[in-house]
C-alpha cells in the first residue's frame, strides 16, 4: 500500500503488476474500498498493471498518467465524469452497474437518514441485500461477509457524502460528448442500476457498447 500526501491529506493507493503493461485503474462502489477487487486481481494482472485507490471519504487519489478505467457503481459514475471532463487521461473504459442519473432523491435521502440513525452496521445489512442475491448469500456467506466488513468499516461521514453526490448526479447530457471506447455491463438482479440504465448510458456514447446488443451504439 502506498500513501500519497496532497495538500496535507493522505490518500491510499495500491499499484501491482508489470510496469511494462498498460495501467488499468479500478474504482470501487459506494461503501467499499480498494480491496473489493482482490478476487479479480490475479486474472487482471495477466493483462494489465493495476492501480487501485480508496475514494474520498473512503480515501481518494488522483492519477498522474493516462490509464484505462474499470469502475463499479460509484466508481462507474466517477468514470463517466472523467470521460466527460478529462477524456485525454482515460483510454478504454468498462463501467459496471452504472447510470448517468439514478432518479428518486427520496430513496437517497432515506438511505442517508437511515445511515445517520442506525450506523454502518445497518448499512452493511441492506447493502448485502442489494449487492448479492438470496441464493448467493446463502451459498457463499464467507464471501458476502468479507465485502460487508468493508462497508461496516467505511467512515459514516464519507458514506453520507457519497450518497448525497449520487443523489444529485445528472450526467445524462454531458456523457453525449464522450468519444472513448466504453463497455457498459449490468447485472439483471441489480435493483439500484438495472440493465436499462446501463443501456441508456451506452446508447448516449458514440463509442459505447452494451453486451446485450452485441454491437456498438451510436449517439442518439
Amino acid at each position: 500500500m502506498t500513501e500519497i500526501s496532497i495538500a496535507g491529506e493522505t490518500f491510499h493507493v495500491l499499484i501491482e503488476g508489470d510496469k511494462n503493461k498498460s495501467v488499468l485503474m479500478l474504482a470501487h462502489p459506494l461503501g467499499a474500498n480498494l480491496h473489493i477487487w482482490d478476487p479479480q486481481i490475479p486474472a487482471l494482472l495477466g493483462h494489465f498493471r493495476t492501480l487501485r485507490y480508496d475514494s474520498r471519504g473512503h480515501g481518494f487519489n488522483r492519477a498522474s498518467e493516462k490509464v484505462h478505467w474499470l469502475g463499479l457503481s460509484l466508481g462507474s459514475a466517477v468514470g463517466l465524469w472523467l470521460l466527460t471532463h478529462a477524456r485525454e487521461r482515460i483510454g478504454r473504459a468498462v463501467l459496471a452497474n452504472t447510470a448517468a442519473q439514478i432518479p428518486g432523491p427520496d430513496v437517497w435521502n432515506d438511505r442517508i437518514r437511515s445511515a445517520r440513525e442506525s450506523g454502518m452496521d445497518a448499512v452493511a445489512l441492506t447493502t448485502a441485500e442489494r449487492w448479492f442475491t438470496k441464493t448467493f448469500r446463502e451459498t457463499h456467506p464467507e464471501r458476502v461477509e468479507a465485502v460487508m466488513e468493508m462497508v461496516r468499516t467505511t467512515p459514516l461521514h464519507g458514506y453520507l457524502a457519497a450518497c448525497a453526490a449520487m443523489r444529485d448526479m445528472d450526467q445524462r447530457e454531458a456523457i453525449r460528448s464522450i468519444g472513448n471506447e466504453v463497455l457498459v455491463i449490468a447485472g439483471r438482479h441489480d435493483p439500484s442500476t438495472p440493465p436499462g440504465m446501463g443501456a441508456l448510458v451506452a446508447n448516449s456514447i458514440e463509442g459505447g457498447e452494451f453486451p446485450a446488443s452485441r454491437r456498438s451504439h451510436t449517439r442518439q
